[in-house]
Formats: C-alpha cells, structure tokens, sequence
C-alpha cells in the first residue's frame, strides 16, 4: 500500500507541474463560465428559453463538455501510462522492486484523480458564469451552488473516470499511442451513434445504454417535457440511466482488470541479429557515424532546424493530438457530408467541414508548442549549455521557428489526406472539375490551413517573448480565443483584426476566391513577419527576467 500510495502522489505531482493540466481547467472553466454568463458560449442545442442554469440544460452542458473533452482525458490517461515507455525509464522502473500491478493501479487512479480536478472546472465555470452574469444585469441564477454540483457528481464524474480508465487499459496493455486514440475516437463514434439511436422510437433504449457520456439518457427521459418542464424539472437518476452507468461502469472494471492481468514488465531487447554475413550492429554504427558527421558539417541553422523537427514529430503529446485531428476532421466531415442536404457535396464544402473540425487541435498544437519550443532548454535545465554556446542567438531563434514549421507541414498534410479521402467516398471526382478540384484543393491547403497555421505560432511565440513566462503566457493566449469566440458572437468579424482569419475560400462565381485569400494572406504575413523580427530580438538568453 504505501509504494501504491507513493506511485499515485508521484505521477498527480508530476502532472500537476505540467503546464497543460492547468490549461485543461482553463478551458473547460471559461467554456462553462462563457455558457452561463451570456449567449457567447451555447452548449445545449434547441435550448429555447429554457434557462441556462436550469437542471436539464446544466446536465446536457456537463456531458457535451465530456463529449468535447475527450482529447484532454485522452492526454491525461496517454500521459500517466505512457510517459515511462517514452522516455525510456520504464526498464530503470521495473529494477525498483515495484510489481507491475501495483505500477499500473497507481497510475491508473492518479490518471483519474486528475481528471476529476479537471473537470472540476466546469461547475466551478458555470457558478462563477451565472454569478457574474447576474452581477452585471443578466438573468438571476436559476439553480442553487449544489445544483450546479449535483450533474457533475451524478453524470460527469463517472463518466470522465470510466473513460480514463479505459484509456488506461488500453495504453498499459498495447503500449502503444495509436491504440489509446483509436480508443478514444471509438468512444466519440460511439457517442455520435448514440444520439442517432436514441431519436428513433425502436432503439432509443439501446442508443441510450451505449452512450459512453450519459447525453441520451438524458435526451430520452426528457423527449416528452415541455419547455417549461425544461426549465424547472430535475433530471432523475431513473432506470435508464442507471443501466447505462452500470454498463460502463462494468466495461471500465473488465478493461481494468484484464490490464492488471496482462501486464508484465518489458523484456530486454533481443542481441543483433546477423543478416546475409553483414553485422547489423556494425551498419547501425556506420549510418550513426555519417548522420553525426552531416550534422558535423551542417551550419548551426540546419542543425537546428533538423533536430527541432525530429524532436516535435515524435513528440508523444504532438503525435497524439495531430491524429486525433486526423481522425476527428475525417470522421466528422464524412458523417456531416453524409447527411449534407445536397446529395454529392463539392470539394470546397468538404474542404470546410474538414477545416472546422480541426480548428480546435490546430489552435492547440500551436498554442501549447510555441512556449516549448521557447522553454525547452530551461525545463531541461541545459540553458547554461546553450547560451555558452557560440552560435548565434537569431540562428538559434531562426532554426527552432523554421524546424517547427516544418513539422507542422506533416500536420497539413494529414489534413489534406482527410479532404481528400472524404471527398473520395461522397465527393464526385468527375474527369471534367478535376481541373477546378485542384485549384480547390492547393487554395485551401496554402490559405485556409497552412498559413492560419503558421501564422498563429508565430503570435503564441510572440506572446512568450514578451511576456517571458511560460504559464502566463499560455493563460494570456487562451483569454485571447475566449475573446475571440466572443468577437463572433457580438458580430464583430471584420478580418483586418481578426489574427489570421481567411478569406472564403469561394467566390460568387463559384470560382476560387484567390484576390480575397491573397489580400488577406498577405496582410496577416506582413503582420507575422513584424512579430518574427521581434521574437528574434527577444528571444530569451542568459537570465530570463519577466517583463515590467
């Protein structure tokens, strides 16, 4: 008990100090405090009148934030069971004296109790949503602080923690990222099911059974309630739902189980094996020797940019959250064109589905590892080492920027493969628009996704630069995209202000929009390029000192 209990505090503490984890609550606690305080955030669909407060739409919120959420628990669960194997002390760990068992349940709760301080968030969100709202002439607050509590504990709570251990299972049992976000997307295909069965009279039980995030349930008890039933009418823990708990609840203790069954400590790697008389060993030494002496005789500038792009493409958090991009824009954009009123949806509307469905992960990859790419070296605690050394500070600054960048084109092109495998099985790629499908297709990939892309690193980056302060910064940055969303609510959409905001990417003719696109394009990277040459003057070296 007492080495379990020392693993469950070592892995909390270790995701406590990362900076991510208060990025997590940050979000789910300004979406839930943007829904309750006024109509910038709508979280329940076909709300109406009811308020925003009120049981049934706080139960709805809470479970679509869980639903939306699956990438932060998706991080966590990877994170806590995952982290040993990547960074290769799993062997070092296993010499301890520690069972795997024991390893595995101490990671396992302590991927949980983070997900629950997590998602603590977004009650806490909505109650200071509602108060504030109140304060300054909104509507008063419907329900009661436990109110606002009492969706979280009876919806949310075992939701999020039967999804983390699932997670956990998984990752323990295959090692291995991609299987984590198969899971994890299967859970979200899963919950879109769901919602599907649930509206038709024969399967409505069954859709609301298997939704892994308790948003049927919900829908189904409440099909028959008036608006005024909506509004003042709680949400009960009736049959339903409680068969939908207990099935997922035994799903979770199965895969949990079957993990603590399986899992066994990693064998040490086999001895070289000897292939048509030549050592392989010997070729491993002889490729290592040349890559070393390329890396020799490059200037510090491509050194860096090489070794910057190899260390975020194979980045674990980079990896996980650029194929759940992958995989969510594709799912989502085939099921969307699926159902799209015309029968054979153009690229164009396929290219934007694609887009919308990937924005949230984008926004991600280049907020989160702008401040990386800056703090590396002092995280690492090598600075001294790198600041000795005599390269330059703007061939330092250039190389990470430029090898970030070419990371990032990876990403792009994840992205232009799911376009384009959507549109293969609902577009028409018919001999005579090909023509017009390609101009499409590069307008898009160039304006629409590539440079919004770069161009958003570069303002993170540059909010680290001047801010010089890692958490600070990336709080400063998620205020920005709250105010954002609010921009668009109150209508305010002008895109000369609004940082990196495409043009559409068609024009009334029907043709591509390249005038708007390049007009804008240029603008922002006119803009960008003013930031670069700053980040270039401030790039931190020597002591960091925060900015008056």
């Amino acid at each position: 008990m007492s080495r379990w209990w020392a693993g469950v505090r070592f892995e909390v503490h270790q995701q406590r100090r990362d900076p991510l984890t208060t990025l997590y609550a940050l979000v789910f606690f300004l979406l839930a405090f943007g829904y309750t305080s006024s109509g910038v955030v709508e979280l329940v669909g076909d709300r109406g009148q009811v308020p925003r407060d009120a049981p049934w739409a706080l139960t709805l919120a809470y479970s679509g934030l869980a639903a939306f959420g699956q990438v932060i628990t998706t991080m966590i669960a990877a994170t806590a069971v995952l982290r040993d194997t990547a960074t290769r002390v799993l062997p070092l760990v296993a010499t301890t004296g520690l069972t795997p068992r024991v390893w595995l349940l101490s990671r396992a709760v302590a991927a949980m109790v983070v997900t629950a301080a997590v998602y603590l968030a977004i009650p806490l969100g909505a109650m200071a949503g509602t108060f504030a709202g109140s304060l300054f002439g909104g509507p008063a607050a419907v329900a009661r602080p436990l109110g606002y509590l009492v969706p979280f504990v009876v919806v949310t709570l075992p939701v999020m923690l039967c999804v983390a251990a699932i997670l956990v299972a998984v990752g323990a049992t295959t090692r291995r990222v991609l299987a984590v976000l198969l899971a994890a997307l299967g859970l979200v295909m899963l919950w879109q099911l769901s919602l599907g069965l649930v509206t038709r009279p024969g399967l409505a039980h069954l859709g609301a059974w298997l939704d892994p995030f308790a948003n049927a349930p919900v829908l189904l008890q409440s099909g028959g309630w008036t608006e005024a039933e909506r509004a003042g009418r709680a949400v009960r823990f009736d049959v339903t739902m409680a068969v939908n708990r207990l099935v997922w609840l035994t799903l979770a203790a199965g895969a949990l189980a079957m993990a603590l069954w399986r899992v066994r400590w990693p064998l040490p790697d086999a001895a070289p094996v000897l292939s048509a008389g030549r050592d392989s060993r010997h070729d491993a030494l002889v490729r290592g020797s040349r890559a070393a002496r390329g890396h020799a005789t490059a200037s510090p500038f491509a050194a860096l940019r090489r070794i910057t792009t190899a260390w975020i493409a194979y980045d674990g958090g980079w990896r996980i959250v650029s194929v759940l991009a992958f995989l969510n824009a594709t799912a989502n954009a085939l099921t969307r064109a699926t159902s799209a009123s015309s029968p054979v949806p153009s690229l164009a509307v396929i290219c934007g589905l694609v887009s919308e469905h990937s924005r949230l992960f984008v926004i991600l990859l280049a907020t989160v590892y702008a401040g990386e790419l800056l703090w590396r070296e002092r995280e690492l605690r090598v600075a001294a080492l790198v600041d000795s050394s005599p390269v330059s500070t703007r061939a330092i600054a250039a190389g990470r920027m430029s090898g970030l960048a070419l990371a990032q084109l990876r990403v792009v092109a994840a992205l232009v493969l799911a376009a384009l495998l959507v549109y293969g099985v609902r577009g028409d790629p018919s001999v005579g628009r090909l023509g017009n499908d390609a101009a499409t297709l590069l307008a898009w990939t160039v304006f629409v996704v590539w440079l919004p892309f770069a161009q958003l690193t570069v303002l993170s980056l540059a909010v680290h630069a001047l801010l010089r302060h890692k958490v600070l910064a990336h709080l400063t940055i998620i205020a920005g995209w709250v105010l954002a969303v609010t921009l668009d609510r109150q209508g305010a959409i002008a895109w000369w202000y609004r940082f990196a905001e495409p043009a559409s990417l068609l024009a009334a003719d029907g043709g591509v929009a390249w005038g708007a696109l390049a007009q804008r394009a240029g603008y922002w990277s006119a803009v960008s390029g003013a930031l670069v040459l700053y980040i270039l003057r401030s790039w931190p070296r020597g002591a960091a000192t925060s900015r008056r």
